[in-house]
């Protein structure tokens, strides 16, 4: 979760259930929302207050929220799937994998001052829900899902967990990758693994849990009371870090090929199209890049970001379109899963 998503879940009054055993959470039963359409023909879809993030995952579109609800959207018919499923007080992070989207959600139990986060799987066609495990501290930010094992950075702990995606069972020790682990990226036998407060890049053997490398020189800067944070995507064998405004492909020793992107402030969001990396801005009004992965340049077919009036929390790529999760900036009211094929 990035700093806007924080700062509005501190001001926010969270009403959603929460998640309990079995099914880890409760669907509400919604009448449809027709679908708005705007003069750009884009999309409107209504989603939960502040957006911690957008996958595509199943064949569905699933966005969470802080407020603790997830909501899906059928590209197929371009309706709402559903009412917004509750999986707790608040979300931090969604992930896709394993034909799942898989959620980090908080529940608060009043009568203890212990807050417990756990992994809930989501399945996109039927909305179930599952509580898969508990993190084992209390300041989880990011998780990620390949190959059967779930990843998840810890900051309380200053360590990444790894739990079996089937049976919720913690594989081996904490992992520490430094003191401030935030930004997470899985591909091929790699995990790789940010930390804001050391502005170091690590990268963790998928297999074994091994620590096999770092590369340091990412800039570090405090971003209100929040350490800056990294966003991390692995497509077709090559690293992509977003960070101070710039995207870096970054190799086992060195970064490569730094691009500078106009109007990307310090935060943002990363994305994998077909043939295309999703550079996304929390900005208002708010960018989304189409860049080459090859080459970290703007795709020549689409030199100019798509704009959207809020700030974009999410970037996700489904049945040729691109579709953002939008956060108004206004807490306690609904925000918007936009579709665009602009």
């Amino acid at each position: 979760m990035r700093a806007s998503a924080i700062a509005a879940a501190a001001m926010a009054v969270v009403t959603a259930a929460g998640c309990g055993g079995g099914s880890g959470g409760k669907t509400t039963t919604t009448a449809p929302t027709p679908v708005r359409v705007d003069r750009n023909g884009d999309r409107h879809f209504r989603m939960g207050d502040n957006p911690t993030g957008i996958v595509a995952a199943g064949g569905r579109i699933v966005a969470a929220s802080v407020d603790g609800t997830v909501t899906r959207v059928d590209p197929a018919t371009d309706r709402v799937v559903g009412g917004p499923i509750t999986v707790g007080d608040e979300t931090a992070d969604i992930a896709a994998g394993e034909d799942a989207a898989w959620l980090l959600a908080k529940r608060d139990d009043p009568d203890t001052p212990k807050i417990d986060w756990f992994i809930v799987r989501v399945d996109p066609a039927t909305g179930a829900t599952r509580v898969v495990a508990r993190v084992l501290g209390y300041d989880p930010n990011e998780l990620a899902v390949e190959r059967g094992t779930i990843w998840v950075t810890e900051a309380s702990r200053h360590a990444v967990e790894r739990f079996d995606a089937r049976t919720g069972r913690a594989l081996g020790a904490p992992i520490h990758t430094g003191p401030e682990p935030w930004g997470l990226a899985i591909g091929g036998r790699s995990a790789w693994v940010g930390d804001s407060k050391k502005g170091t890049l690590t990268r963790v053997d998928a297999r074994s849990g091994r620590v096999d490398g770092r590369v340091a020189g990412f800039p570090n800067r405090v971003l209100g009371f929040v350490e800056e944070v990294f966003e991390i995507a692995v497509d077709k064998g090559s690293t992509w870090v977003l960070r101070e405004g710039s995207l870096v492909r970054v190799s086992r020793s060195a970064g490569v090929g730094r691009t500078h992107l106009p109007g990307v402030e310090n935060t943002g969001d990363l994305g994998i199209a077909v043939g295309a990396l999703l550079v996304a801005t929390e900005s208002r009004p708010a960018r989304v890049y189409r860049v080459n992965p090859r080459t970290g340049k703007l795709l020549g077919t689409h030199p100019r970001p798509i704009q959207f009036k809020n700030a974009v929390n999410g970037v996700a790529y489904l049945d040729g379109s691109v579709w953002v999760a939008t956060n108004d900036g206004d807490p306690g009211t609904p925000d918007e899963i936009i579709r665009t094929t602009r």
